[in-house]
Order: structure tokens, then C-alpha cells, then sequence
């Protein structure tokens, strides 16, 4: 089906996700920190089987944002699966099970110290991902903006057209340093009820498509007579590509 997602790929972004969010396997001896926090957050689960009211409050957290996710995906087309930010409203829940399995110890020095040595861990991954030394961004807007900039130099009369993530316009505008006119391919299509297409793109003969995700935009592009004149340009999960009017508008 259009937009489906494999079984693999999600169960693969879920584990990578959860260990992201719970320890630092990039840190020396990081895999001590994920072993141990996949299994109090085993632990906590289990342990949580005798009061269903906080299973469910917790299981229902973590879930619900995942399956809105999901749907999202399958219905966009989209890969916002694979983009931390949108898995970050589960991470308090899976502190809140990790520490009801570390209360599950008995022994309260070994508690302590397990408490210390994972929260040692985050500590250090903050201040060095602060740092930018630790998890940089997986995204690059800003080579993408300076790539942008280079063809609105070259080009004549050119708009940018975004799809995708909201971000691009926002991407654009903080690192490109020419003046440009950007449209978002949402707000286009709404538009085309009432006004013409090369009313809405001031006559451009030009257009850099600007996308993440499957894209709707193409044929829109195509059936107002542009076509691709280059190879697309890939930054991280965002790709660049130029439109030329060759052809015909549609009336």
C-alpha cells in the first residue's frame, strides 16, 4: 500500500529510539548503560502487571504518540518514524518504568549507584551534545540553504516551492543569505480554488522544489508545463530540485 511501513523498520526505530532516549551506547562503555536500562525498563513493565490503573496510564503514553506517528506515515507517505523529535513526548514515561524497575532492587546501595552511574551517563551526553560533540543533528539545512542560495543566484525569475517538513521555509529563511520568494505546496494547492498558478508563482519560469518525503508537488509542476532540468540534490533527508518552464500552463 502507498506510504506502508515495513515491520522491520518499525520495530528497528523503536529499539533505537528507546535506547536513545534511556542511555548512551556513544559514550565509553556506553553499551554498560543500554543493557542496564533495557532491563529495569523489562523489569519495571513487569512489575507494573500488579497495578493495571499505571500499566495502562504508562503503556497508553508511550503507545498513542507511536501509532499517531505511524498513521501519519501511512496516510502522508512520509518517514517521520525515522525523526527523534516527534518520539521525545514518550521519553518522561519511559524514565517514570525505568525507575519503578530500579526501586524493584532490594539493596539500597546498589540502587544508589545505579541510579548515579545512569544518570552520570546523561549528564555527560547532555553537556557534550551541547557541545556539539556528541548526536549531531542528522539533518543539513544549512548546506541545503547555501545550495538553495547558489541557484537562485544562477537563476531568473525563480521561486522556491517547500513540501514536506514545516521546518524548510524556517531553514530557509535563518541560513540563506539571498532574498527569496518561498511558497509551501499546501498553501499553493488551497490557493489554486481561487487564483491561477502563474498568478500565485508571479510568473516564475523557475522553481527549486524543496522536499522532504514523498512528494505531490512534481505533478503539479508538470502539468503547468515545468520540467526537471538537473539531477536532484540530496541534504540529509531533504532534496533540492530544479523546475523550468518548458512547456505549456494548463489554462
Amino acid at each position: 500500500a502507498n506510504g506502508s511501513l515495513p515491520a522491520n523498520l518499525i520495530l528497528t526505530e523503536l529499539v533505537a529510539k528507546t535506547a536513545r532516549f534511556i542511555s548512551v551506547s556513544e559514550l565509553p562503555l556506553g553499551w554498560i548503560s543500554v543493557i542496564l536500562c533495557f532491563v529495569s525498563l523489562l523489569v519495571g513493565f513487569i512489575s507494573l502487571g500488579t497495578d493495571r490503573q499505571k500499566l495502562f496510564l504508562l503503556s497508553f503514553w508511550i503507545a498513542s504518540p507511536i501509532l499517531g506517528v505511524l498513521m501519519m506515515d501511512s496516510l502522508l507517505g512520509t518517514r517521520a518514524i525515522s525523526i527523534t523529535r516527534y518520539w521525545m513526548v514518550i521519553a518522561p514515561a519511559l524514565y517514570l518504568v525505568v525507575g519503578v524497575g530500579i526501586e524493584r532492587i532490594k539493596q539500597r546501595p546498589v540502587q544508589i549507584t545505579l541510579v548515579a552511574l545512569l544518570g552520570g551517563y546523561l549528564i555527560a551526553a547532555a553537556l557534550l551534545t551541547a557541545q556539539g560533540k556528541l548526536r549531531s543533528k542528522p539533518d543539513q539545512h544549512e548546506e541545503m540553504a547555501r545550495y538553495v542560495d547558489t541557484q537562485i543566484a544562477a537563476s531568473s525569475n525563480p521561486i522556491v516551492l517547500t513540501e514536506g517538513l514545516n521546518a524548510l521555509p524556517l531553514a530557509l529563511g535563518y541560513y540563506a543569505e539571498r532574498e527569496m520568494i518561498i511558497l509551501r505546496h499546501k498553501w499553493l494547492v488551497d490557493q489554486l480554488e481561487e487564483k491561477k498558478f502563474d498568478q500565485l508563482t508571479n510568473g516564475a519560469t523557475e522553481v527549486l522544489l524543496v522536499v522532504s518525503g514523498q512528494s505531490h508537488a512534481v505533478r503539479l509542476l508538470e502539468e503547468n508545463g515545468f520540467r526537471l532540468e538537473a539531477n536532484p540534490v540530496q541534504h540529509g533527508h531533504v532534496v533540492t530540485a530544479k523546475y523550468v518552464l518548458k512547456g505549456n500552463r494548463l489554462p
